[in-house]
Parts: structure tokens; sequence; C-alpha cells
């Protein structure tokens, strides 16, 4: 199964932080990170290839940099943790993942 989001995530968005995060909500770093045998962290494209604010997005490029960050300090965690990263051409970004998932299947 892929997934997209998870309740970590929430800790990165979450206005006091991720301590505050963690200790008002039943949300354990080790017992998230456990749930998932691998985790394949995409960056963000770059500046001049961020596209702007899209309808579906509400944060800047700035901002959605920021959330990387946090994001990737969370999920860094990981044991199996894989960062793909950001790529001129999109096609080529989505050739590494597919051959990371392939991977994943044939081992």
């Amino acid at each position: 199964m892929i997934l997209d989001r998870s309740k970590l995530d929430g800790a990165v968005f979450w206005p006091p932080g991720i301590d505050d995060y963690l200790q008002n909500f039943p949300v354990r770093i080790d017992e998230e990170l456990a749930k998932y045998d691998h985790v394949l962290f995409l960056e963000l494209p770059t500046k001049e290839h961020f596209g702007g604010v899209h309808q579906a997005r509400f944060h800047n490029f700035e901002q959605s940099l920021e959330s990387e960050r946090r994001l990737e300090r969370v999920w860094g965690q990981h044991p199996r943790f894989v960062k793909v990263p950001a790529q001129i051409d999109f096609d080529k970004k989505i050739e590494l993942i597919l051959n990371f998932v392939k991977k994943l299947i044939a081992d």
C-alpha cells in the first residue's frame, strides 16, 4: 500500500510545533514510523519549477520548503528512508519513483 499522509504529518503542520503536537495527541513517533516498511520522500521542485501557489495549495514556495524540512526531520528517522531529489523533468522523477517501487516489489 502506498500512502501520502499520516498522523506524523499533522505534527509538522501543527502551529505550536511538533513537540506540542506529540504532547497533546496520542501519537508516538516510534510507533508511527513502525507502521511503514519504507518511506519514499519526494523533494519539492526547485523554486524556478515550483509553479506558484495553486488553488489546492495554501503555501508559497518558502512555506512549502519549511514544511519539507520539518517533514524530513520527522520521516528521516525511519530506518528505510529514501529521498527522491527534485528533478527539472517531472517524468524523470516519476521514473525514479517507479524504479524504486519495482525494486521493492522484486525484493
